[in-house]
């Protein structure tokens, strides 16, 4: 697979998730590909192409398109099926017929420009009457914790106005919020419905909270599903499990331990930690 040269502008994956951004991207096109199923889908600046390729496992037929030329030449190269289409465009020009699309994909794009009425315009003219953007940002107070000068943002929106910007587009919007979480989970077995119970602490307290709905405490980005038909029902809660991620990890983690190098430098230094530790008492 050839790669774009990464510049902090767009994702560019590899061969695994490496960082917090891939996950929460990799989790945002896991949550739309409940919309896609045999939908004729627009993945609106699509980059290197592996979102529009995610999407088409189960679309009818998906449209990549994007801004940057050598974007859509790599996704040409990189990701080939009948049902995969790139197409040089712009937010502000789709390059797709009026009322041609049944669902709108837009993750981390309008942030990148201030032309944020002629984006939402151009999605609602190619969107059919009954069909669905789903559109994700950061929220603009939180994430300036996590990234304070992202110099590819443009307009960065808080909560609220992200909210009423598409409300001027769309009857019905339903709102979420997206934030890494790093822990352990106990589950039931069993069908009955339950509740969330969040843990937190350390070796000498745990403190217990227990959630129905809202589990999530300053997160770094919102995701909106709009529509001016009805939006069915989903489930509040959408996890992407990254367990193997760390399961690999760990493994090649061990493997350094118990290798003959490590035990042999381990060996050698410990005349010195034993010597530190007798100087720190």
């Amino acid at each position: 697979m050839q790669n774009l040269k990464f510049t902090g502008e767009r994702l560019v994956p590899i061969s695994h998730i490496k960082t917090f951004g891939d996950l929460e991207h990799i989790n945002r096109y896991a949550f739309a590909q409940q919309f896609a199923h045999d939908k004729i889908v627009l993945d609106i600046a699509s980059g290197e192409g592996y979102g529009t390729n995610l999407l088409g496992a189960s679309a009818k037929k998906v449209f990549g398109v994007d801004i940057s030329k050598e974007a859509i030449e790599n996704a040409l190269l990189n990701y080939k099926a009948d049902n995969l289409e790139f197409l040089l465009g712009s937010t502000d020009a789709i390059p797709i017929s009026s009322k041609a699309i049944d669902v709108v994909v837009s993750f981390e794009t309008i942030e990148h420009h201030d032309r944020h009425t002629e984006m939402l315009c151009e999605i609602k003219r190619v969107l059919k009457n009954d069909g669905i953007l789903i559109i994700s940002t950061p929220i603009k107070s939180n994430y300036i914790k996590r990234e304070p000068d992202n110099p590819f943002h443009v307009k960065e929106l808080e909560y609220n106005e992200f909210e009423g910007l598409l409300l001027q587009y769309f009857k019905y919007v339903k709102m979420f919020t997206q934030k890494i979480i790093m822990g352990s989970v106990v589950l039931s077995t069993n069908n009955e419905k339950s509740h969330l119970s969040q843990y937190s602490g350390d070796f000498k307290k745990i403190d217990r909270k227990l959630h129905e709905k809202k589990i999530f405490n300053t997160a770094y980005f919102t995701i909106a599903i709009c529509s001016d038909s009805d939006i069915p029902h989903l489930n509040d809660f959408c996890f992407f499990d990254g367990s193997d991620i760390f399961i690999n990890n760990n493994a090649k983690y061990f493997s350094i331990i118990n290798s003959l190098e490590y035990k042999i430098a381990k060996l050698i230094t410990y005349p010195f930690r034993k010597l530190k530790r007798i100087i720190n008492r």
